[in-house]
């Protein structure tokens, strides 16, 4: 799987003290989808919520270009979102 990367989404990840790497972590493993939009280039806008692989539980965008994933920012998941996140994945052990 191959990420786009740019100083625009990540500058929009270090304002919320977000790694580009915490993020692709987080769609890797297995993410819970929030909301789908179609978006302005004929594709789909991604809003889920994931884990990286030291428990950070964190809500990003992103977007699949070709065969590359864009995310377009994220940031920790307010506590509501933890704990929904939580019983998805405990639902689906």
């Amino acid at each position: 799987m191959q990420f786009d990367w740019d100083e625009e989404n990540r500058t929009h990840l270090a304002r919320h003290n977000v790694l580009p790497e915490e993020a692709e972590q987080t769609f890797i493993n297995d993410p819970v989808d929030l909301e789908v939009q179609e978006d302005d280039d004929d594709g789909y806008r991604y809003r889920q919520i994931g884990e990286t692989t030291s428990g950070r539980i964190l809500v990003f965008l992103s977007t699949v270009r070709g065969e590359s994933v864009r995310i377009i920012t994220g940031w920790d998941a307010p506590k509501a979102y933890k704990d929904f996140y939580l019983m998805q994945k405990a639902k689906s052990s």
